[in-house]
């Protein structure tokens, strides 16, 4: 990550989500890959997992985002 971030990352049986100040990273379990989305701009609340897998976040602006699995 190149910015900072003050939320906990969530992690699931095959990934590690973190809602980084420039934006929704998800790592795999060894840190070794990840993709960004900059769409969002986050770093404030901590990723949350449902039941049926989806990711949901908070970012700056208020907006909630959902990703599905």
């Amino acid at each position: 990550m190149q910015r900072q971030t003050i939320s906990a990352p969530a992690i699931s049986a095959d990934r590690v989500y973190v809602n980084g100040q420039d934006g929704f990273y998800t790592f795999s379990l060894d840190l070794n890959m990840h993709t960004l989305n900059a769409d969002v701009s986050g770093g404030v609340s901590s990723p949350a997992i449902a039941d049926d897998g989806t990711i949901y976040a908070i970012d700056r602006n208020k907006q909630l985002w959902a990703f599905g699995t």
